[in-house]
């Protein structure tokens, strides 16, 4: 490999590495966009169809919560 064939790989890489830098943010934008709407779409549609509420089951006590310290 000459010095020609290295830099025109370095220029390449070069270049690659610009695209990527100016990419990556606009596909993080989508990918948070495309989050947020699926979340006001689920929210809009919880909204429309309530769930009906669950009965709170009450749990038996069988034992009594203490704090122990210690003195010395």
């Amino acid at each position: 490999m000459n010095t020609t064939q290295t830099q025109a790989i370095i220029g390449m890489l070069a270049a690659l590495g610009l695209l990527v830098f100016m990419v990556t943010p606009a596909v993080i934008g989508i990918a948070h966009e495309r989050r947020m709407e699926r979340q006001i779409r689920k929210a809009e549609q919880s909204r429309r169809d309530p769930q009906p509420a669950r009965p709170v089951r009450r749990r038996s006590q069988r034992f009594v919560t203490t704090t122990v310290t210690h003195h010395s």
